[in-house]
């Protein structure tokens, strides 16, 4: 696929995440994608896992995306967008609390027959708790 194709399943996924809708967001994956972050501890794999996944997202705070850059080189694409939403649902064992929360997430996604085979995400996941009322321990650092 073209770079620009490949851009596309991208914002794809974008448009999925701000529909809410999780089974189209899922159907961007490989069946035996993987998906790497240090916010889940590792590695997840399957199509199942990043539909589980961007739910839990989905019903906590049903955010809004908005890519702010976007580079292909090949089958790759690095994706920046912000994030906002509003804590809505649990999220990490904390009930909703209606605070309002925001952030930058950059992925690395590496595509094949015009799905996501790989993506890595990374967030700052302690600022994001902090903004839901998680006292961090002293020390932890926070970018938000």
């Amino acid at each position: 696929m073209s770079e620009q194709e490949n851009l596309d399943v991208l914002r794809q996924q974008i448009e999925a995440m701000n529909a809410g809708d999780a089974a189209r967001y899922s159907n961007l994956f490989s069946e035996d994608c993987v998906l790497e972050s240090d916010v889940w501890g590792g590695q997840l794999q399957g199509r199942e896992a990043a539909a589980q996944v961007i739910q839990g997202y989905i019903d906590a705070f049903s955010p809004k995306i908005e890519i702010q850059q976007e580079i292909a080189s090949g089958d790759t694409v690095v994706t920046v967008f912000s994030y906002s939403g509003t804590h809505v649902g649990e999220f990490a064992g904390v009930a909703p609390t209606g605070n309002a929360v925001s952030g930058t997430v950059v992925t690395v996604s590496e595509l094949s027959d015009g799905l996501i085979a790989r993506q890595l995400t990374a967030f700052d996941n302690a600022s994001l708790l902090a903004q839901v009322g998680v006292e961090l321990p002293t020390g932890a650092q926070t970018t938000g």
